[in-house]
């Protein structure tokens, strides 16, 4: 990874990456961590109806939101999230693991 990658976290503007958090216990993640005053990047595999909800909900709790569409099980894919959320926030405070199959 080049460069910064955390910093002391500050509800005020935190980074946040919710793998798998299109619908059900990601979504509320991702939305609770919206509300508290994070950016999020969403990290999901297809279901790009129900991340463009997750991503309209953290949007109207005026928060930025990042989809990234793709397969985590792919260590590539795993390093384009980070490198794609970086570029987008600048850091990264918080990453949950929320994985399914």
């Amino acid at each position: 990874m080049r460069g910064q990658l955390c910093r002391p976290w500050s509800a005020d503007r935190s980074q946040d990456v919710d793998y798998h958090g299109d619908s059900g216990i990601g979504r509320a993640v991702a939305l609770a961590y919206a509300r508290e005053g994070a950016d999020v990047a969403i990290a999901y595999l297809n279901e790009h109806d129900d991340a463009a909800g997750t991503k309209r909900l953290v949007e109207a709790a005026a928060r930025q939101a990042l989809l990234v569409p793709g397969d985590i099980s792919h260590p590539a894919h795993a390093r384009a999230v980070i490198d794609r959320t970086v570029a987008a926030f600048g850091w990264i405070d918080v990453l949950v693991n929320n994985a399914a199959h």
